[in-house]
């Protein structure tokens, strides 16, 4: 490959100035709920078409990967991800934001998803052919498993309320199968409506309805509440030099998230909205000794960095063997048709025009920290905003964001449905992210069961029994069960969600751990 003629090519002013562009289109189209990354490319996609190869490439990726980016700053100022892909930066971000450390979370963030981005793309160019051989093997069970673990990630979704929370999640799986069936076409549940018979309820109005037009809808129930509200009410302070610390202070956690988002990218069919909850799941499990649910800061690093690393490695399958795993891998494919270049195994070897493509991905990530690290004090202000605005525009621009989706009416009723939903769910203090993560990975389990039932048929075999399957469905039975155990050791007085350790074994342990925070016991004490 031709490194130093990409290096020249990308730095040139054509491709730079489209990669500015294409960051900042990226990061304010994110910020809008219910669009993310392939309403972004939809939307470039035609804007590209009489520019330069290298400027068209740079564009678009710069646009996928400052998407989510911009989804999570509205993730943390307001509680509305942008995208599915910013769900668990939820989790801890407003709580950051509350505390006047909104600055601090964006600049973290930032440097955590390039951080992810940068590792994807060293996999993308070195060692892609070895993830695939990897991937490639995996079989339909394979798939149904994986499913059912992501499924199992609503106990750590949850804070606390497992059983809830696989409630919603089942909810959520069970408005999945509403429309056609994803095997034989059948239509299920449409009651009649021809509108869910061609197009089901779709993960984006689920979201969208559930976080933004829901949390709309409680701002302007606060709002009436508390009219007197000023704009001096939140402390604020710049968070910059904070933000890096926090980075700085944590890569361990980050470059752990980062290859967690390889392998889920890697893998058809995931994708972010997967992988930023996994990893949110999997630090609070390494790090159960510490806070989690009222600002811990590496509960937005790591969604992040497993985000940045699972969009480019979602090229891999499609850049290698022109498979892609996911609508925005399948969008950039189409961007290469476009352009005259073909992917799959001789890709690698097109000349400058590849080389200045896989250096302006880094490039890309590089420049969207540095904007948020600049757009750290402007952020800041955004979270004084009172509830009596942010309520009626996040309801505004969450019911655009649903039209969007089909460009159907019927869509934005669907979303303020859901908003309703949403508002039920948050006053009776339930976890939100349960219901969207049933909608996400009910087709894939649907879809790769029925595939299972017929390969069975076929081959009289019983498909559970491989291997990866039984090591998954392991790992699902420990998720799902392990708050349960936790809660158990009580009597032996032990340790519980979010403890160290109790000496005292007549300690109160339901009233330990509650929606919004963990805490620490020593000695009986709280």
């Amino acid at each position: 490959m031709d490194w130093a003629g990409g290096v020249k090519l990308l730095f040139a002013s054509g491709p730079m100035f489209s990669l500015l562009i294409g960051c900042l289109l990226g990061i304010f189209l994110g910020a809008l709920p219910g669009l993310g990354p392939v309403f972004i490319l939809t939307v470039m996609l035609p804007l590209t078409i009489h520019l330069q190869t290298i400027d068209a490439l740079v564009m678009l990726v710069a646009g996928y990967t400052g998407g989510v980016y911009g989804g999570a700053i509205t993730a943390v100022v307001f509680n509305v991800p942008g995208h599915p892909g910013n769900i668990a930066t939820t989790f801890e971000g407003p709580a950051m934001a509350r505390q006047g450390r909104a600055g601090e979370a964006v600049v973290a963030i930032g440097i955590a998803g390039a951080v992810g981005g940068i590792v994807a793309t060293g996999f993308l160019v070195f060692v892609a052919p070895l993830i695939l051989n990897a991937a490639l093997k995996l079989q339909p069970v394979d798939y149904f498993m994986l499913a059912i673990f992501g499924l199992s990630m609503v106990a750590a979704a949850s804070r606390g309320k497992v059983l809830v929370g696989l409630v919603l999640g089942g909810l959520g799986v069970l408005l999945s199968t509403i429309g056609p069936d994803v095997i034989t076409g059948t239509n299920r549940f449409s009651f009649g409506s021809s509108f869910l018979k061609s197009n089901g309820v779709p993960l984006a109005l689920v979201a969208v309805g559930v976080f933004a037009i829901g949390s709309g809808f409680v701002m302007m129930e606060e709002s009436w509440k508390n009219r007197t509200r000023t704009l001096d009410d939140v402390r604020i302070r710049g968070g910059i030099k904070q933000g890096l610390n926090a980075a700085v202070s944590h890569p361990i956690s980050i470059l752990r998230s980062s290859l967690l988002g390889v392998v889920i990218g890697v893998i058809p069919g995931l994708g972010v909205t997967l992988s930023n909850i996994a990893a949110y799941a999997m630090e609070s499990k390494i790090g159960r000794h510490l806070s989690w649910g009222t600002g811990n800061v590496i509960g937005v690093m790591a969604p992040e960095a497993a985000d940045g690393a699972t969009l480019i490695a979602e090229l891999i399958p499609a850049f290698t063997l022109g498979i892609p795993g996911a609508a925005t891998s399948a969008l950039m494919l189409e961007a290469l048709s476009l352009h005259g270049l073909t992917a799959g195994p001789g890709f690698f070897q097109s000349g400058s025009t590849v080389a200045a493509f896989l250096l302006a991905i880094p490039l890309a990530q590089i420049l969207i920290a540095v904007l948020g690290i600049a757009s750290a004090p402007v952020v800041v202000r955004m979270a004084r905003i009172s509830p009596q605005i942010i309520g009626p525009a996040l309801i505004v621009i969450g019911s655009v964001g649903a039209y969007v989706v089909n460009g159907v009416i019927a869509d934005v009723v669907i979303g303020l449905i859901f908003g309703v939903i949403g508002y039920a769910i948050v006053k009776l203090k339930l976890p939100l992210a349960p219901i969207v993560m049933g909608t996400l990975l009910g087709p894939l389990a649907e879809e790769s069961l029925g595939r299972v039932r017929i390969l069975d048929k076929a081959t009289h075999t019983f498909a559970f029994f491989q291997p990866m399957a039984m090591i998954l469905a392991v790992l699902a039975f420990i998720v799902f069960t392990g708050p349960y155990f936790r809660h158990v050791v009580k009597v032996k007085g032990y340790l519980v969600p979010g403890a160290r350790t109790l000496r005292n074994p007549g300690v109160d342990v339901e009233r330990m751990v509650d929606d919004s925070q963990a805490t620490m016991v020593v000695e009986g004490k709280e």
